[in-house]
């Protein structure tokens, strides 16, 4: 009873500190930080004081707009944007070039996980893609990595006994899950989380 009460103490004490470093982020970064923490208590700590810090506005907010979708926000133009003499903005913040096969749909889905110098923007607002798997390889730990035609890389966030990785030319399906996590349906086998990599 009393190694318990200090476990959660600890963690507590724990959590409260990490969570004064995420207080320096802007609330989605705060809040992924805790989801990191693996002891339910502390990690409930945690999101309380990111709710504290951000209702008495000592949270730091990103200053752009940013539309709120799923994938990589897109770019909002405003009238104090500089642009160059004689262009003007696509409707819509889309890009004024032509598609190359890099930047379909697909290739935008989940890139919002990525970090922001990798991420590419998404394409619309879909809730689940079918891509062919192009290579997958394990990592030694059951967790797989499949590299999809269109360049992407998903990996598996955790272990399942009896996957079986997908085929190359096999096509799986992506959907949204929870709290901005994504699961991979591989043929009839129960879906698994996936994170993307590239």
């Amino acid at each position: 009873m009393r190694f318990e009460r200090l476990i959660l103490a600890m963690g507590v004490v724990m959590a409260t500190s990490m969570s004064s470093a995420a207080m320096a982020l802007d609330p989605a970064e705060a809040i992924a930080f805790c989801s990191r923490i693996s002891k339910k208590d502390a990690r409930m700590e945690c999101y309380d004081q990111v709710a504290a810090e951000q209702a008495a506005g000592r949270m730091q907010t990103n200053s752009a707009p940013v539309q709120q979708g799923f994938g990589q926000p897109q770019p909002q133009m405003s009238a104090a944007t500089p642009t160059p003499q004689g262009w003007t903005p696509p409707i819509g913040g889309a890009p004024a070039t032509p598609r190359t096969q890099a930047q379909t749909p697909a290739a935008g889905f989940g890139a919002a996980s990525l970090p922001r110098d990798q991420g590419r923007r998404e394409e619309g607002g879909a809730d689940s893609i079918q891509a062919q798997v192009a290579a997958s390889t394990d990592n030694g730990l059951g967790m797989w990595r499949m590299r999809l035609a269109d360049g992407a890389i998903w990996q598996m966030t955790e272990r399942v006994s009896l996957f079986r990785p997908p085929a190359p030319n096999e096509t799986v399906t992506i959907r949204k899950g929870a709290l901005g996590g994504y699961l991979m349906d591989v043929g009839k086998q129960g879906s698994v989380r996936v994170t993307r990599v590239r």
